[in-house]
């Protein structure tokens, strides 16, 4: 993983697609993105991430009981 610059802008470049990625662009939940495996998780409105050395990241997340298809989401 490595930061680039592409057209004047920053890019974060991943050899492999993260399995798990969180970006928050104003440290608020409400403009945050979850990725899992590559997909945004648009039902997800809120997450709690444990991590600890030499051990697995795991997280709870709290979602609509929508499907990911359903029209809010669109």
């Amino acid at each position: 993983m490595r930061w680039a610059d592409i057209g004047g802008k920053k890019a974060l470049i991943f050899d492999e697609l993260p399995a798990f990625l969180f970006v928050s662009t104003d440290g608020t939940f409400r403009m945050s993105k979850l990725y899992l495996d590559g997909e945004w998780d648009r039902s997800i409105y809120g997450l709690t991430v444990n991590g600890e050395m030499d051990g697995l990241v795991t997280y709870t997340a709290s979602k609509y009981a929508l499907s990911k298809n359903d029209e809010v989401f669109k």
